[in-house]
């Protein structure tokens, strides 16, 4: 990587991250992001530094026996030259150190042929989803919906792990219950939906039926990022007008997590799933 070093990044790093994430086209609140998941979620930053400044960056987010891998970019100037694989690497390292066995990312056609090389799997397409200026269609569901308390986490950490075959205490604990709303009657809960502080998702939507799922979506504004997967209620939003604006691959690294993607309606973003 001729001059440059890749070291652990630091608070006064973070603006010139986000300088570095409008110099190659990605969302300008990614950087709120990352400042999330450094500050408040156990995450930590890496960036390549040389004598012009901060030329490129990732993140790891340790979530348990799982980790995710996010905001991987490189100045245009410094591509082509090794620098993405190992800022990769080190943050591969740095979660497998942590405990996690699988590690996960969302793949650009960009990034893609460099994380095949570093040994992920494709698992599947995610998309950004863009409403029309109707928004979502009317949803005709008797689900109750209400504020979310502190008293259904034990719940909804139960049916996360169902959806993603993941362990996401931490990021959940670190949200909830701001934002948050649940869906289901007396026999128990039976779909939620948290706000991301940041960026153009919805945020994350988890419910056991389609109608559900519809039901805590209808009640958001903005963008839906989603698992192709999920055919129920992508073509409910294609039917409504919402039209893609971005995709990524879906990939994994160690033991497949046993996710069920039909249970998820909306993903946090293109970045920590």
């Amino acid at each position: 990587m001729r001059d440059s070093m890749v070291r652990v990044a630091e608070e006064e790093d973070f603006a010139a991250i986000g300088g570095l994430y409008s110099q190659v086209g990605f969302r300008p609140d990614l950087i709120d992001d990352v400042r999330l998941v450094c500050r408040a979620l156990g995450g930590r930053a890496f960036v390549a530094a040389d004598s012009t400044g901060v030329v490129g960056a990732s993140v790891g987010l340790p979530l348990g026996r799982t980790g995710w891998l996010g905001g991987i970019a490189v100045s245009p100037a410094r591509q082509g030259c090794g620098m993405g694989a190992e800022l990769t690497g080190r943050t591969m390292d740095w979660l497998s150190a942590g405990g996690a066995e699988t590690l996960l990312l969302h793949a650009t056609e960009a990034g893609h042929r460099l994380y095949t090389k570093l040994g992920f799997s494709d698992e599947g397409v995610c998309l950004q989803m863009n409403p029309s200026p109707d928004g979502f269609p009317p949803v005709c569901d008797p689900t109750d919906i209400r504020d979310g308390v502190a008293a259904d986490l034990p719940e909804v950490l139960e049916l996360d792990r169902l959806a993603t075959g993941e362990d996401r205490g931490p990021l959940l604990r670190g949200l909830w219950p701001r934002g948050a709303r649940v869906a289901g009657g007396g026999s128990g809960l039976t779909g939620f939906s948290l706000t991301p502080p940041h960026g153009p998702a919805v945020g994350a939507v988890v419910a056991r039926t389609p109608g559900g799922g519809m039901a805590l979506l209808g009640e958001r504004h903005g963008g839906v990022a989603l698992p192709a997967a999920n055919s129920a209620v992508l073509d409910a939003l294609v039917r409504a007008g919402f039209t893609e604006s971005a995709r990524t691959m879906r990939m994994y690294r160690g033991p497949r997590p046993p996710w069920r993607p039909e249970l998820l309606h909306g993903l946090f973003n293109l970045f920590w799933g």
